[in-house]
């Protein structure tokens, strides 16, 4: 697998791409404030990388035993766009920190939305926006 290469500020964007979902799940409240225990799983890393033909997803993980891999990727899964890349990503990630595939986000244009109403310590109707990581 290569690594993606892009200019730094879409570098900077995509090594974020794991704090962009855990604080979509904390907005919604499906994550605690702070990140003391993520059960089995401890995630460290999410980006993706060029295929032939295509973008693959790969999760890494903090140094665990010798029986546990440090990253998650399947290479054979090949989407034809970062943006399908990403979003296949996002839900392994979401799967991974709690339990469901249910990604906290939708996708509007070029942008990533989050919205909800009283949770993750919003007291009411709330609305955010962010870049979207493949662009």
């Amino acid at each position: 697998m290569t690594t993606t290469q892009t200019t730094s500020q879409a570098a900077a964007r995509t090594s974020k791409m794991l704090t962009i979902v855990e604080s979509a799940l904390r907005a919604k409240g499906r994550l605690p404030a702070t990140r003391t225990n993520l059960h089995r799983h401890n995630v460290t890393g999410f980006h993706l990388e060029t295929q032939p033909g295509g973008w693959a997803a790969t999760i890494t993980f903090e140094d665990g035993p010798a029986s546990t891999p440090s990253s998650l990727g399947n290479p054979e899964t090949v989407y034809p766009s970062k943006q399908e890349a990403f979003m296949a990503g996002a839900k392994t990630v979401c799967h991974l920190l709690t339990g469901s595939k249910k990604l906290p986000f939708s996708v509007a244009g070029r942008e990533l939305v989050v919205s909800g109403y009283g949770t993750g310590g919003f007291p009411g109707i709330f609305l955010m926006k962010m870049p979207a990581p493949w662009i």
